[in-house]
């Protein structure tokens, strides 16, 4: 168990050992939640690297956002087709 103190602000200052803990790094974000009378505190991860690791190794480049313009081109096309 660990102590902190409360400033004159109402901050509370996370000590070392538990942001070494969590992993945090000065301008990281945690989730902080009251639960049965408890602070719960949880690191955020970092949005783009959740969104780079549900990517995958998918990337845009010229190559792929031309050849999904030009299957959305055809898929608009045949669409406008069928209409007439």
């Amino acid at each position: 168990m660990v102590e902190a103190l409360v400033d004159s602000k109402g901050r509370l200052t996370l000590p070392k050992e538990l942001r070494e803990q969590l992993g945090l790094k000065p301008g990281d974000r945690v989730k902080i939640e009251f639960r049965q009378g408890k602070l719960i505190v949880e690191r955020l991860e970092d949005p783009f690297k959740v969104l780079e690791r549900l990517l995958g190794d998918f990337s845009f480049n010229r190559e792929a956002r031309r050849a999904a313009e030009e299957l959305a081109l055809k898929e608009v096309t045949a669409r406008w087709s069928r209409k007439f």
